[in-house]
């Protein structure tokens, strides 16, 4: 009896998008290519009845994602095919947060979103002439199922899981790795797991505490920045100061201690006082102190968790710009005052972090392509 292995994103919603090809695997769109990449009949209808047993509340998952890695042909995965795979799902995630994540928010926002449900992979095992499955779950109590039937079997999408309206990527997430994997695999090692660590705190069940989301982006911050192990308060608040912080930007008093302690004054952005205030809240939580609701927004009212997103993707691009002569990153960090149109009853107008393209940036890498002097 031969034993088949399919590994796919139930939750990627790939609406829009054929395939996504990273090089050392490709994710397909099934509903839109199954014909073009399984020939075999009796192995198509076996994977269209393993699909359909993904449901949601309006009928079957659409635009499931295959994933199919170069020389295997729905063979099971071997440990190095499944350690590709982790690295693929960070490269998605960072590829689509940087591109649909990062914008102002509203109401409406959610519709262009994925959190890391999104990015869930599930291994199915299967053969050809049986219809039987089982479910292995848990990891700390592992519980293995059997006794299910392709024709019974249903899994319901979890009401938490976004639902993108359009599947769109950035694409120097892509070209960035693939150089640095190749070039420079100790900054790819990096890169990839501080963003598996982001992940890990990207998730939208409510079973996830707002604590838990803060320590591991935190120490998402501490792998992609290297900080080290003493003075890491320090170490952090000058690592976002030194990727955000824009010519002539209006810095505040701050103090990092008590305010009677003059020693302790200092001078910041307004990016520098979220990071104090980010660690302190990180500090907080790992010493078990009281923390209000309140305590997880910044300037009362936006999320630290939304915040800390804007400045990871910042990261991971300033660290691309250190790693790679001739590549510019063209967005920055903004502390600014917009209008929420969409805001109900009335439109309101909100100071918030606020990521976007940078004009500056694009008119100084033109100059410098051209040979001229930088203009500040």
């Amino acid at each position: 009896m031969n034993y088949y292995q399919v590994a796919y994103f139930p939750y990627l919603s790939m609406n829009g998008f054929d395939e996504i090809n990273l090089g050392f695997l490709r994710v397909w769109n099934f509903d839109k290519k199954k014909d073009d990449y399984i020939k075999d009949e009796v192995l198509k209808t076996k994977l269209e009845k393993i699909f359909a047993t993904h449901i949601t509340h309006h009928g079957n998952v659409k635009n499931i994602g295959v994933i199919e890695i170069t020389g295997n042909k729905f063979q099971p995965f071997t440990q190095k095919e499944i350690e590709l795979i982790q690295e693929a799902r960070a490269t998605l995630f960072l590829s689509f947060v940087s591109n649909n994540n990062t914008g102002i928010s509203n109401v409406n926002s959610g519709h262009r979103m994925a959190t890391s449900e999104n990015f869930d992979v599930i291994y199915q095992n299967f053969t050809l002439d049986s219809d039987h499955v089982a479910e292995t779950s848990g990891e700390i109590v592992r519980f293995s199922k059997a006794g299910y039937t392709l024709d019974k079997i249903r899994f319901l999408t979890p009401s938490f899981v976004p639902t993108p309206s359009n599947y769109t990527l950035d694409g120097e997430i892509f070209s960035e790795l693939t150089y640095l994997k190749t070039h420079k695999p100790k900054i790819y090692r990096r890169i990839i797991n501080s963003t598996q660590i982001c992940m890990e705190g990207y998730y939208n069940s409510n079973h996830l505490s707002n604590k838990a989301r803060i320590l591991l982006f935190m120490s998402a911050f501490e792998a992609i920045f290297s900080i080290p192990e003493t003075q890491q308060r320090k170490h952090f608040k000058r690592n976002i100061q030194a990727i955000s912080d824009l010519d002539g930007e209006k810095k505040y008093v701050s103090y990092w201690d008590k305010k009677t302690n003059p020693k302790s004054l200092e001078y910041l952005s307004k990016k520098g006082i979220w990071a104090e205030k980010f660690y302190r809240l990180r500090n907080s939580i790992v010493h078990g102190d009281k923390v209000k609701l309140s305590n997880f927004n910044f300037e009362k009212w936006q999320s630290h968790i939304d915040i800390a997103l804007l400045f990871f993707v910042l990261a991971v691009k300033k660290q691309f710009e250190k790693s790679r002569r001739g590549y510019f990153c063209d967005y920055e960090i903004k502390w600014e005052e917009y209008t929420d149109n969409i805001s109900f009853p009335t439109p309101r107008k909100l100071k918030a972090f606020v990521y976007r393209s940078s004009s500056r940036r694009l008119f100084n890498k033109l100059l410098k392509r051209a040979g001229n002097r930088k203009i500040i």
